[in-house]
């Protein structure tokens, strides 16, 4: 369908079907084909969450260390911010989250991380 899949998360098998969820950009997902996607994965149900976003911590061997994890997601328990999804690498450590948070949680995560605070 053309549509870039930014992260995919894959959960445990529960019982005989297993949870997937992806993300993609917003001006993507009005070219998604519900009925293609459906009918192509087998899925009993799609559900399309809206007012999400992803934020990332990018460096250098971030999984190696695990302190900068615990960091970012103790700041954001702290600030009662949920984490929706996580998927990590190496090089980067993403976290999905309420849009209606992220200004909150970037300022938190500057901090907790002694970066300048946005504005």
């Amino acid at each position: 369908q053309n549509v870039n899949i930014d992260m995919i998360i894959q959960s445990m098998r529960s019982g005989e079907f297993n949870t997937m969820a992806f993300t993609v950009q917003a001006n993507d997902l009005a070219k998604l084909r519900q009925d293609i996607l459906k009918a192509r994965s087998e899925a009993r149900e799609i559900t399309i969450e809206r007012e999400i976003a992803k934020i990332s911590i990018v460096g250098v061997n971030l999984t190696a260390t695990p302190a900068i994890a615990a960091t970012l997601f103790e700041t954001l328990a702290n600030e009662g911010i949920n984490i929706d999804m996580i998927s990590a690498s190496n090089s980067r450590i993403s976290v999905v989250i309420d849009s209606k948070k992220v200004h909150l949680a970037v300022n938190a995560i500057h901090s907790a991380f002694n970066l300048e605070e946005i504005a």
